[in-house]
Order: structure tokens, then sequence, then C-alpha cells
């Protein structure tokens, strides 16, 4: 039969099951019991200074889509010049986007990967025009642990620095 939870207790209660043609039984097991006391160790610290965990959440993730607009900006402004009106166009675009909203807001790795990717677009292309250290490839790496499609990201981001060398290099 199917497995039954008592949520009170987290255990799995089945006597047996079936597995082709023997019968098993089953010894009732913990369900989750390491990420409950995680989630209760974070609930327990933010209430401590006096933050409930849901509110807190929507504070870093205003913070993370904050953190995403001057990478936006500075990016723009040095492809286009420091007189140009098209940085703030770009900001001015990206916050009327509502896919940027919802996705920003849909969870903490939606707009911890919104802000690393466009940071490390912003150190890709100051690398690409003025060389120095680069931290782009840090913050690629980052993307890539973010979420499973970070890694094409990264990939894609490796791909065009790449070209654009290639294309540096031949002029």
């Amino acid at each position: 039969g199917a497995p039954e939870i008592c949520a009170a207790r987290g255990f799995r209660l089945v006597d047996r099951r079936v597995v082709g043609a023997v019968e098993v039984d089953v010894r009732p097991q913990r369900v989750g019991e390491e990420e409950r006391l995680l989630e209760h160790e974070r609930d327990r610290r933010t209430q401590l200074v006096g933050l409930d965990p849901f509110q807190s959440t929507k504070f870093v993730q205003v913070f993370l889509a904050l953190l995403t607009l001057p990478a936006v900006y500075w990016t723009v402004r040095d492809q286009t010049g420091e007189d140009s009106p098209l940085p703030v166009v770009a900001l001015l675009f990206l916050g009327a986007n509502s896919q940027f909203a919802i996705w920003g807001g849909a969870g903490l790795e939606n707009g911890l990967l919104n802000c690393l990717i466009a940071w490390g677009i912003y150190r890709m292309m100051r690398e690409l025009r003025f060389g120095g250290i680069p931290w782009s490839a840090l913050l690629w790496m980052l993307v890539a642990l973010t979420r499973p499609e970070g890694i094409l990201y990264a990939a894609v981001a490796g791909f065009c620095a790449m070209v654009f060398e290639w294309e540096a290099r031949r002029s």
C-alpha cells in the first residue's frame, strides 16, 4: 500500500510492501528530520532579533533586486558613455519589467541569480575592456551554483568572453 505520513511525529508508517512477488516489512523511518531541525534553528535565530522569517526573506529579495540595479546601470554606461541617457533608460525598463519583479520575488535563489548575472556581465565586460583580475569567473561560478540552469548561463558567458577576446585579438 501507499505510505501514510504521521505529520505530528514525522514518521512514515508502513507495515508491509509488495516488491515483485515478495512481501517486505518496512520499519517506520524519520522523514525530513534534518530539514525540520535546520528550519527550526533558522526560525529561532531570526526571532531572537525580532524578525519574522517570511518577512525577512522579502527584505533580502528587495535588497538583491536593488543590488542588481547598479550593475545594470554601470554595464550600460560603460558601453554607451557617461553622457548617454541609455543607462537610465535601461534602469527604467528593468524597473518596469514585471518579470524582473516576479522572478526576483519568487524565491531567494532567483533574486540572487539575477544579481550575480548582472554583476557577472558587468565584471566580464570591464575585464575584456580594461583587463585586470578576473572576478567575473568567481561570479559565474556562483551563478552555476545558484540554480541548475546557472551552469548553462555560466557556459554561455564563458563562450561570449571567448568570442569577444578572440575578436579583440583579431582587430
